[in-house]
């Protein structure tokens, strides 16, 4: 799987940096971008096969990446209030629960 990419973009460094740790350890290579701009950049870099993105973004994020015909076609994962679930338990445990590799190992055949 290391040879799949997944671009993460989500503004808190601390959760992100979490979830990359998470991400990696289900064997896929992890990126992460703090803002759309940097994400777009980081994208044109690393061309990846998944864009995974806190949900608080997800308007803005799929108009942002449908406009540019570089990465339209990448799929976009939106993961929905991270910081709720980082506050009630931990990171490891939110992504253990929705079965992140699993979820991965699909979208990404």
């Amino acid at each position: 799987m290391k040879d799949k990419t997944i671009l993460f973009i989500y503004d808190d460094s601390d959760a992100r940096d979490l979830a990359m740790q998470s991400i990696r350890r289900s064997g896929y290579r992890a990126v992460g971008a703090a803002t759309l701009q940097e994400a777009l950049i980081k994208a044109y870099a690393c061309n990846p096969d998944l864009i995974l993105a806190e949900g608080h973004q997800s308007a803005d994020l799929w108009e942002f990446f449908q406009r540019d015909p570089a990465v339209a076609n990448t799929p976009i994962l939106l993961v929905r209030d991270l910081m709720q679930s980082v506050k009630s338990e931990s990171i490891e445990s939110f992504f253990s629960d929705f079965n992140l590799g699993k979820e991965l190992k699909h979208i990404l055949k």
